[in-house]
């Protein structure tokens, strides 16, 4: 089956959106089946020379009345990732998964961190425990607010957290540069939906990356799609811009003969253990989700649910 990726005239359908817009039942059934296949993990992975991306945006303790949004706890999140290093797995950055050519360096217990937009409370609550388990992060800045007090325009406003709210400055994003365990990347300069938009894409992405040179001198830096909207007009704009990876919001492993400017992710929320979290980096719920969307192609593709003009065309 293949990927998906959306042309510019494909209207937007995703199987896999980001946790902020799925519905509550949407999160609830998207719970019950990663909790129900965790057991597979007993059986080993279902893929061994892959790696995984887990994908963070807020650490603080509170942003509304939903935990399954886009919010992790500080003790939530030092829990998966202690959790994760006594499973066995190795953080790794995400520059060396750009350059991990060859397929036995890819490793099911090799995974990255990034973060998405560049809150503030990633210096505050998750830099020190970096720091302490010397763990690599990539951070992907929404660079147009770098050193604004205001909160994320793309925000619910509705929400009490001014803790949460605020975007990384300059100064705290140079001192974990210094640090050498994280990568800033780009998010585009203002984080828009550019779906259709390929010019205003090709604008944006520009100005971001002038600001990454500016501001840190970097030059070839990580990319990820806002929202997780690509299709191959945005991917094209990507690559000949200059960063060395795109990553999207299809929940899948990276192996060796990916384009790496499709990359797949996975999300980390509230509600993951460290053991549901490793089921992903194991391969088995994409492994599941797999086989859920070859079942579903196949069914759209039967004489049986095809539209009238469809019907006419199969011999039966």
């Amino acid at each position: 089956m293949p990927k998906l990726v959306l042309d510019a005239e494909t209207p937007p359908c995703f199987p896999e959106l980001p946790p902020s817009l799925m519905s509550a039942r949407r999160r609830l059934w998207h719970r019950c089946v990663l909790h129900a296949i965790s057991p597979l993990r007993l059986l080993g992975p279902a893929k061994k020379n892959a790696s995984g991306i887990l994908t963070y945006h807020r650490v603080a303790n509170h942003v509304g009345p939903d935990p399954a949004m886009l919010n992790v706890s500080p003790a939530r999140f030092r829990e998966q990732i202690t959790g994760l290093l006594r499973l066995g797995y190795q953080p790794v950055s995400l520059s060396s998964l750009v350059t991990a050519s060859e397929p036995r360096s890819l490793s099911y217990r090799h995974f990255a961190i990034v973060f998405d937009d560049g809150y503030s409370d990633i210096f505050r609550h998750v830099f020190p425990v970096l720091c302490e388990l010397n763990v690599p992060v990539t951070v992907f800045l929404a660079t147009a607010y770098l050193d604004s007090d205001q909160r994320f325009p793309f925000d619910d406003w509705s929400l009490d957290s001014a803790e949460t709210g605020r975007p990384l400055s300059t100064d705290e994003c140079q001192q974990m540069l210094d640090s050498g365990l994280v990568e800033l990347g780009s998010h585009t300069h203002f984080h828009s939906d550019f779906r259709n938009r390929p010019a205003a894409f090709r604008l944006d992405l520009q100005q971001s990356l002038d600001v990454l040179q500016e501001r840190f001198g970097i030059t070839s830096p990580a990319f990820s799609f806002p929202y997780g909207f690509t299709s191959n007009a945005l991917v094209e704009i990507v690559k000949a811009l200059g960063p060395v990876c795109g990553l999207t919001a299809d929940c899948q492993l990276i192996t060796s003969g990916d384009d790496p400017y499709q990359w797949g992710r996975f999300g980390a929320t509230e509600l993951d253990s460290a053991w549901t979290l490793a089921t992903k980096l194991d391969g088995w719920y994409s492994s599941c989700q797999n086989a859920w969307r070859t079942i579903r192609w196949h069914r759209a593709e039967s004489p049986a649910i095809c539209t009238t003009d469809r019907v006419q065309q199969v011999d039966v």
